[in-house]
């Protein structure tokens, strides 16, 4: 399953893209909202795709495309902004970027995505959602074996509440 970082000052954005990603397949791994943070999450996550807003506090994206991909010249970097004009498209292919989106988003993205770092397969897909049930159900069994036991334990002859029943009947 392809990992991806969203950067966008906006969280609304963040979230849309997000939604779309995750039922693209996708796996959103970490988000940021500008540049610098952008720059320590890819350090740190090392992510197969990013997705990263032209416009943006603190440091812009084109800047920060351009210190990843000095660090990790392999990087896939795809820009994503309001404004598609011309020249910020050739800047970010300049700093490293191998696409470019224009919002508002659509599923559409995926097919765009997909190029680059493609999502999870079916299989794949899944497989995970197979290993998320088990552990939820997993999780659910083991709160019912402690529910079990605690209530065998307050019906065991000398427990609290059995003593106050008792003391009740008397």
């Amino acid at each position: 399953m392809s990992r991806v970082l969203i950067v966008d000052d906006a969280k609304i954005a963040r979230i849309q893209l997000k939604w779309i990603l995750q039922r693209g397949g996708y796996e959103v791994i970490a988000e940021a909202e500008n540049g610098e943070n952008a720059i320590k999450a890819y350090s740190r996550h090392k992510p197969d795709l990013v997705t990263m807003d032209v416009s943006m506090p603190k440091m812009d994206g084109i800047e920060a495309t351009a210190r990843i991909i000095e660090k990790d010249p392999d990087a896939k970097i795809v820009m994503v902004t309001a404004a598609g004009t011309e020249e910020k498209v050739y800047a970010a292919i300049r700093s490293g970027a191998k696409n470019f989106i224009v919002k508002p988003f659509t599923p559409k993205v995926i097919r765009m995505l997909a190029k680059l770092s493609p999502p999870a397969s079916p299989v794949e897909k899944a497989t995970e959602e197979k290993k998320v049930d088990e552990d939820q159900k997993e999780k659910g069994d083991s709160a019912e074996k402690e529910t079990k036991a605690s209530a065998e334990k307050d019906a065991e002859p000398g427990s609290e509440e059995n003593s106050e029943t008792n003391a009740e009947k008397e």
